[in-house]
């Protein structure tokens, strides 16, 4: 019998996954495999950009579980900023007609307004081992200096 020299192909190939399989555990990427990702972070500072856009919206009250505001973009129509049944916060008429979804995974959601100021401090919980995120929006009338 002649003698082998070198690896073969398969035990080249067994031996790169097994250090790429350690590497990769002692570099971190191991705790992604093992738990989901969780909820964007970055969703709720783009809702309150959304809302806080230059004359568009007016804050005019609560109602129930949501907001009113006043839509100057849509000929003054006063829309409803409210969490539906399946967790999306979003925008639709005051009959709850439509709804534009601006917010998802909502669990929990608190509107407290700011006296006669025309601001709300909004507090959100998304997912369900989330924390409460605070945030003050600026829902006053347009100034019409534009």
């Amino acid at each position: 019998m002649s003698q082998r020299q070198g690896f073969t192909l398969v035990e080249a190939l067994l031996s790169l996954g097994v250090v790429a399989l350690l590497l990769g555990l002692t570099t971190g990427w191991g705790r992604y495999l093992s738990r989901p990702s969780g909820v964007d972070t970055t969703a709720p500072y783009v809702m309150i950009q959304a809302l806080e856009r230059p004359e568009r919206y007016e804050y005019v009250g609560l109602k129930d579980q949501g907001i009113l505001l006043k839509d100057h973009f849509d000929a003054e129509k006063v829309v409803w900023l409210t969490v539906n049944e399946r967790g999306i916060l979003g925008i639709s008429d005051q009959l709850g007609r439509g709804h534009l979804p601006i917010l998802t995974d909502v669990t929990a959601l608190e509107w407290r307004p700011v006296a006669t100021t025309g601001t709300v401090i909004l507090r959100v919980k998304r997912g369900r081992r989330a924390k409460w995120q605070t945030a003050l929006l600026d829902l006053r009338a347009p100034s019409g200096d534009l």
